[in-house]
């Protein structure tokens, strides 16, 4: 958690964010190893990576992180009202990158 927050904050200013991707890699890396793919702290550093890598301008790796937050949330039957927030981010990612997909396309 305490590097979660690290990245987080370091992920807010220009200079600092490609150590605060890094400390988001390394966090999402431990949550991993000890709480396994599918946990909903792993889907949590994803999500967090995923928007420090949006900001950083590489669109491409944010998505996939991404796509590993909205696969964490099928596999674990999170609602549909539940993972709007994701969906929301992930359609945005799309459209940056020239992929435009409308919402209700990317929930079948």
């Amino acid at each position: 958690y305490a590097h979660t927050v690290k990245g987080n904050l370091a992920c807010a200013d220009e200079t600092t964010r490609p150590q605060a991707i890094e400390e988001l890699r390394s966090a999402l890396a431990m949550r991993q190893r000890v709480l396994g793919r599918n946990h909903g702290e792993v889907m949590g550093g994803n999500w967090n990576l995923a928007l420090c890598l949006g900001r950083a301008g590489q669109a491409e790796a944010a998505l996939a992180h991404l796509e590993e937050t909205f696969r964490i949330c099928r596999e674990e039957g999170y609602p549909p009202e539940d993972i709007k927030e994701t969906v929301e981010k992930y359609v945005e990612f799309l459209a940056a990158l020239g992929r435009a997909t409308p919402y209700d396309d990317v929930l079948r």
